[in-house]
Formats: structure tokens, C-alpha cells, sequence
């Protein structure tokens, strides 16, 4: 069976678990598509795509949890869109799920452009709670976000 055959039955789990065991030529081709993006990046950027959708999912809790294996940062002026990551804040964004949609973000901008998916975060994040118990920086959302280059 050819691959693009089998990819069209396989789930995210599957297609990143592949991603991540293709040799570096492989992820590299592959990443290059998206910019100046490592083949190694875009696999962790993959995995941490597959943990956020189970545990979406599934009905788990998501908005503070730290995740499992974080996206690795491509450069810094690699991306200028995401710059704000490498700043230190507390939590620090990119152990956050802001820090795997922001990853998400930057690959929807090349993949689909017309996507609202980021309107649709920015609408879901204003009608989030925000108390002394609850608050979108416990998720990493840096203060100011939605007005960053990255979610315009």
C-alpha cells in the first residue's frame, strides 16, 4: 500500500509517532516547508499537538495543566512572530497550552490562511473566567496576547 494511502486512516497520534521516527533528511524536507522550521521542532511541535487533541478529547482538563514533552522553540529570529515565547514569564508560556497554540497558530498561517481559528480562540478566551482563582496566565497566556502580530 502506498503511504499517502495509509496516512488518510491514520489519527494525529499516529501521523506524529510516524513524524517523529522518520530520519532527519525526511523531517527536514518536510519542515521546510513552513520557513526556516527544523525537521526535530516540527516533531515536538506534532507531538505536543497530539497531547493537547487527547486530552481535548478525552474531556480532561487543560486550561493551567503544564504539558508533557513542551514544543521546542525554533530560533529566535527565526520566527519573529513567535519572539514572545523566549521571553521568561511565569509560567513560562511554552510549558502551557498558550505556547502550543501559538506553535499551532504559526502553522495555520502557512496551511490554511483563511483560517478563524485564532478569532475563535481570541472569542473562547474572553468569555474565560478571570479571578483571583482563575486566570488565562495560569494557561501561559501572556498578558496582552491577542493583540500580538501572531493573532492578528
Amino acid at each position: 500500500m502506498p503511504i499517502w494511502v495509509a496516512v488518510e486512516c491514520w489519527d494525529f497520534g499516529m501521523l506524529s509517532f510516524f513524524f517523529g521516527g522518520m530520519k532527519g533528511k525526511g523531517q527536514a524536507s518536510v519542515a521546510r516547508a513552513f520557513g526556516p522550521l527544523d525537521g526535530a521542532v516540527l516533531a515536538s511541535w506534532l507531538h505536543s499537538f497530539s497531547f493537547i487533541r487527547n486530552v481535548s478529547a478525552h474531556h480532561s482538563r487543560l486550561w493551567n495543566r503544564t504539558t508533557t514533552s513542551p514544543p521546542k522553540l525554533p530560533a529566535k529570529d527565526a520566527f519573529p512572530l513567535l519572539a514572545h515565547l523566549h521571553q521568561k514569564h511565569i509560567p513560562e508560556p511554552i510549558q502551557k497550552v498558550y505556547g502550543t497554540f501559538a506553535c499551532l497558530r504559526l502553522l495555520l498561517r502557512t496551511l490554511h490562511p483563511s483560517s478563524t481559528w485564532h478569532t475563535e480562540l481570541k472569542e473562547l478566551a474572553a468569555r474565560f473566567p478571570n479571578t483571583s482563582l482563575l486566570s488565562l496566565r495560569e494557561a501561559g497566556f501572556p498578558d496582552g496576547w491577542e493583540a500580538l502580530p501572531l493573532w492578528t
